[in-house]
């Protein structure tokens, strides 16, 4: 098993890291210790959709004869700013009404966003009421002080814009959160980690449950808190998740979770640890690391030595021994070396002749002191054959 090179490795891939950085807050079981400020420092912007971004189906569109007088537009809402006393300073809305279909299959829906920052307590009960009133569908979008309304002319297609909103968000979030940290790590700077927190905790507040939260999450806490981890790669990889992880950062939870499985030596953990290295390899074309491509078919070799099921290991140590070869340049050797002498997962294949044999056929050395061909000569050919031609 590659728990050795995998543990300098995250240190070094930035799409593999084990998230750092120098004096930062210490991680909780439950996700970052920062907590949201009393006001939200994001705005509307950041929950809504980036421009030219549209629910798939559905185009813009005037609010003028598509949108009732019921629905939650601006100046609906203003009104009940005005009523709850929130001065315009302090109050912010943006109303997108879209449609799909045409004559009676037509269906419309308003999309409005608003921030408030002062007297949420009064807002968000008159909002409540002017909900219930108008048929509307209200969502939080990580703060009372920051809330997503919407009428639809059915509320499936309601449900349907605002689940596409809040995925949108929620990747977007996850995306900026991780390159903060990842930028902070590179240039040493602990402003730049606090703002990638204070971005997790933001998504983690709009949707707690969501794969692409627990996939950065379990990122963050892997090597602090492997427990938490281990948990949080469970649930982003989990069938019924809700906004799965985008597939790049999907086969890295595999990668990882299966090397975590492996770590705990537990025999009732591998049929587990099979199935995520075998998907890990099956989206590996969404990874741009050589060493996690061959990181996952070795350690998925490992898995088969422990299931006993040694004809698919010596196939999966033979293609990840050809790969590493080929993509990983001056760090082969050491990978080399250490299946064939060290890694303990490799001790059974060891007896086998097989195992000798590829040995032999990926070894760094015999490559090297294979001499040169002579001009004249393919280096595959002897020259007693030359002599026959």
């Amino acid at each position: 098993m590659r728990s050795l090179f995998l543990a300098a490795l995250l240190l070094v891939a930035s799409l593999s890291l084990v998230l750092t950085a120098p004096s930062a807050p210490a991680l909780a079981e439950d996700g970052p210790e920062i907590p949201l400020v009393k006001v939200p420092t994001y705005g509307i912007p950041d929950i809504a959709p980036a421009k030219e971004e549209r629910p798939p189906g559905w185009s813009p569109v005037t609010q003028s004869g598509v949108i009732p007088k019921g629905a939650p537009t601006v100046g609906a809402l203003l009104a009940i700013a005005r009523k709850a006393n929130i001065g315009s300073e302090h109050f912010a809305v943006r109303s997108l009404p879209f449609q799909r279909g045409e004559g009676e299959k037509r269906e419309a829906v308003l999309l409005t966003l608003v921030a408030v920052n002062e007297n949420p307590a009064a807002f968000t009960s008159a909002v409540a009421d002017a909900a219930v009133d108008g048929g509307w569908v209200a969502r939080e979008m990580g703060s009372p002080m920051r809330v997503m309304l919407l009428w639809g002319s059915s509320k499936q297609a309601a449900h349907e814009v605002r689940d596409w909103l809040v995925g949108r968000v929620m990747l977007r979030t996850c995306k900026n959160a991780f390159d903060k940290v990842v930028a902070s790590q590179q240039q040493q700077s602990r402003a730049l980690y606090v703002q990638g927190v204070e971005l997790i905790n933001r998504a983690r507040a709009i949707e707690p449950d969501a794969g692409v939260y627990h996939a950065l999450r379990a990122r963050m806490l892997q090597g602090r808190n492997d427990a938490a981890a281990l948990a949080s790669y469970r649930r982003a990889l989990a069938k019924d998740v809700i906004i799965p992880p985008p597939a790049k950062w999907k086969v890295l939870a595999c990668a990882r979770l299966g090397q975590m499985l492996l770590n705990q030596a537990k025999k009732e953990d591998l049929p587990e640890a099979l199935a995520v290295l075998e998907a890990a390899v099956a989206l590996e074309k969404h990874n741009a690391s050589p060493i996690d491509r061959f990181g996952a078919r070795y350690n998925l070799a490992c898995t088969h030595v422990r299931m006993g099921t040694l004809e698919a290991a010596f196939a999966l140590l033979d293609t990840s021994l050809a790969y590493a070869r080929k993509h990983l340049g001056t760090q082969y050797p050491f990978h080399f070396v250490h299946a064939r002498d060290k890694d303990p997962d490799m001790a059974p294949l060891r007896k086998d002749e097989r195992f000798a044999k590829i040995m032999a056929k990926y070894d760094p050395d015999a490559a090297a002191a294979k001499p040169a061909a002579k001009p004249g000569e393919t280096p595959e050919e002897k020259p007693e054959e030359k002599k026959d031609r």
